[in-house]
């Protein structure tokens, strides 16, 4: 068995879902990026909203472990929080609407990143949007700009809303802290750190009593 990331423009042809099954991969990753036409076309992905709920129907016939990477924002000029509540909440009921399939959904939800370069922050700069030269925040977790009523704090309202620990087990609540442990086991990082960083976030948690989301900023700013 391995695992695989995919466009869902090609995951949505049964027949590749067919040939990956024969193939023996267990793990697809995807990403989803909106569930909201407008949205969708101001970030020039394929296909509408119909199209990404025929992804769901098809792939939940089979039995694979999805993990569906979900940007909260798009970054585009008239997108207000509320926006982004709306699009997260459609995307949601897309999901749970089709995990009663074979197939386990898992979510991940993260904030655009106008990395130095790219169109999106040309963009920002154009629209006068200061961007916080923060290079170790720039993890797809936190917010380096202010743009409408879309900062930091308010996109981690949302998180915390729909999960408390941002990464989103769709097939239960037992993974709640996947996300924190796939970033410790699977990032290539010196043994001798990773047992630091596990020891370190023993103390924080239980002896500082300081909650996940502060713990797991932490980290990410110290040591990645």
């Amino acid at each position: 068995m391995f695992e695989i990331d995919c466009s869902i423009a090609i995951l949505a042809d049964e027949l590749v879902l067919k040939a990956l099954q024969e193939m023996n991969v267990k793990t697809i990753g995807v990403g989803i990026q909106s569930s909201i036409n407008e949205f969708r076309q101001y970030l020039n992905l394929i296909g509408d909203s119909e199209f990404l709920e025929k992804f769901f129907r098809e792939a939940k016939k089979y039995n694979f472990d999805f993990w569906l990477f979900f940007p909260l924002n798009s970054g585009k000029e008239n997108e207000t929080i509320k926006m982004i509540t709306d699009d997260l909440r459609s995307f949601m009921k897309i999901v749970k609407s089709n995990s009663d399939g074979k197939a386990k959904f898992f979510c991940e939800l993260t904030v655009l990143i106008p990395f130095p370069g790219t169109d999106l922050e040309k963009d920002f700069v154009k629209r006068g949007i200061k961007i916080k030269k923060d290079w170790p925040l720039f993890r797809q977790k936190f917010c380096t700009y202010n743009y409408n009523d879309i900062n930091e704090n308010n996109l981690l309202n949302i998180i915390r809303e729909v999960d408390p620990e941002i990464f989103i087990p769709l097939a239960g609540k037992n993974n709640k802290k996947l996300a924190f442990w796939n970033l410790i086991f699977l990032t290539d990082i010196s043994f001798s750190l990773k047992i630091k960083i596990i020891v370190e976030d023993f103390y924080l948690d239980l002896i500082k009593r300081i909650n996940f989301h502060q713990r797991l900023k932490f980290f990410y700013k110290n040591y990645f």
